[in-house]
């Protein structure tokens, strides 16, 4: 397995030959990483194997990144270089096992083990940084699940009271109550 530790610390460039921010660390969006999905690979007809691909990220016509995906039976390998702000390129090449499980309706469906040491969830989804690992190995939290949470501040409604702090709930608790 590959550790993420090292690269959860700042902002990480991507692909092969780009300067692209990969991802935004330590409670970042989703919206904000470089991501493969192993659904649409499938779709594509992309994990025969054997064969090799080119992953590219694009915005407005320009390439922002890209990423060497060679198949194999039950894993992908991935093939990229990236490096964080400041700091020398870096080879990255390692494999990304693939987990199949039936689909409901037949036929097979795939899906990633993250290769972030210590984890191995099964996922969809990996995002990249100094490698590609699962939302949760790098604390990513879905766009919807932060416009909740911003929502009623921003529409100046009080907090809830799981919200607030010991001190703020124990005050208002007393209020009600009466009591000093």
């Amino acid at each position: 397995m590959i550790s993420t530790k090292k690269r959860r610390e700042g902002r990480h460039g991507g692909g092969i030959g780009s300067g692209r921010q990969w991802c935004w660390f330590a409670g970042g969006s989703t919206d904000d990483c470089l991501s493969i999905d192993v659904r649409r690979w499938k779709r594509e007809g992309l994990l025969t194997s054997p064969q090799s691909f080119l992953s590219l990220w694009e915005r407005q016509g320009e390439v922002l990144a890209a990423i060497r995906v060679r198949t194999e039976p039950d894993r992908v390998i991935l093939d990229y270089r990236h490096r964080g702000d400041g700091e020398d390129w870096q080879d990255e090449r390692y494999p990304v096992y693939l987990d199949w499980t039936a689909a409901p309706l037949g036929g097979k469906r795939p899906w990633f083990r993250c290769p972030a040491e210590g984890c191995g969830r099964r996922v969809a989804i990996l995002y990249g940084g100094g490698i590609f690992a699962c939302r949760r190995c790098y604390r990513l939290t879905y766009p919807s699940q932060r416009e909740a949470e911003q929502a009623p501040r921003q529409a100046g409604l009080p907090q809830p009271p799981w919200r607030e702090t010991q001190g703020d709930a124990l005050a208002h608790l007393r209020s009600v109550d009466g009591a000093p």
